[in-house]
């Protein structure tokens, strides 16, 4: 079990990195998996496995909300 707290750990932590640098290169998917990776742990160790299948669904909410306040930039095609 000790293990698997220090992995959630190690996720989350790289999450926060890939989040903050997704945020600095303006890119949506970087973004998108570092909120993932930081969402995955907060959501099995507090709701359980049954609500692990909504941290995708967050992390798609998180990203329209900062392109929304203009934080991020949308892609152009």
């Amino acid at each position: 079990m000790i293990l698997l707290d220090i992995f959630f750990l190690i996720l989350a932590t790289g999450g926060l990195f890939l989040f903050a640098y997704g945020l600095n290169t303006n890119s949506s998917l970087s973004v998108f998996f570092g909120s993932l990776f930081v969402l995955a742990p907060i959501a099995w160790l507090t709701l359980g496995v049954a609500f692990l299948p909504l941290t995708p669904v967050l992390a798609l909410v998180i990203i329209y909300v900062l392109q929304r306040r203009k934080l991020l930039e949308p892609i152009k095609v």
